[in-house]
């Protein structure tokens, strides 16, 4: 009998295998000796970004901060979403996030979800160039215009991750 997962793991089962992901990006950032990172996620129905969170504390120490980038809500919209998904994923890992470590920004939102910006275009086109790694226009474009942005003003510095959240599909559709 199939079980419905909303879109993006928007409620606490989609979100708990991002759980299990963050989680094992600790293991990955501890066997390599990174430590503390700062991970920079698209964040548009929460579920990623609720998951990471838990996954990173369930992983304890060192902090490793959660950046999400707004891409397809304002945050006075998705905040709400995102804390309640925390709250719901509490029982399940048995901790809670930090206080404060929910950290949304939006200056990457443009005029919404499925509205690209050229910012995000010109980010997108930076990955590409640069490492051979292609995103989509609209979702992770998005969230990767915020960490260029943060770097180059910075606002980001040291070791990061970036969140890269799928979106394919969306690779197609401006050809």
């Amino acid at each position: 009998r199939p079980f419905v997962i909303g879109v993006g793991g928007s409620g606490p089962i989609g979100a708990a295998g991002q759980v299990l992901a963050g989680l094992e990006l600790a293991d990955q950032l501890d066997a390599l000796g990174v430590g503390a990172a700062t991970v920079v996620v698209p964040s548009a129905t929460g579920g990623t970004q609720a998951g990471i969170l838990h996954g990173l504390a369930v992983a304890a120490p060192p902090y490793r901060p959660v950046i999400g980038i707004a891409v397809g809500a304002p945050v006075a919209e998705l905040r709400p979403k995102i804390a309640g998904l925390v709250e719901a994923l509490e029982p399940l890992t048995g901790v809670r996030p930090p206080a404060g470590a929910l950290v949304l920004e939006e200056d990457q939102l443009g005029d919404g979800y499925g509205r690209p910006t050229a910012a995000a275009d010109e980010a997108a086109r930076l990955l590409a160039r640069t490492e051979g790694i292609l995103v989509d226009p609209i979702y992770t474009a998005k969230a990767l215009a915020g960490l260029v942005a943060r770097v180059r003003d910075g606002r980001l510095t040291g070791p990061v991750v970036f969140w890269h959240a799928g979106g394919t599909p969306g690779l197609f559709e401006r050809l």
